[in-house]
């Protein structure tokens, strides 16, 4: 059984990490968030996808079913 008060932590954080980078694209141009460039997920779009992957299975591991990654 996981102790919620980490958990609670865990999602704190992870709520204020994606409002802070959310708030810092919508500051940008539709066309810098799709650019390529030389990073793992090719470019900002493709990070915020990474992100919202691992989300899902943070959340399928914490109810205790599987997921489709």
């Amino acid at each position: 059984m996981p102790d919620f008060s980490t958990v609670q932590k865990l999602v704190t954080y992870m709520a204020w990490a994606n409002d802070v980078m959310l708030e810092k694209a919508e500051q940008l141009a539709d066309m810098e968030v799709n650019e390529l460039r030389d990073t793992l997920f090719d470019n900002i779009s493709g990070t915020f996808d990474y992100i919202l992957v691992i989300e899902e299975i943070f959340l399928a591991h914490l109810e205790g079913r599987d997921h489709s990654h």
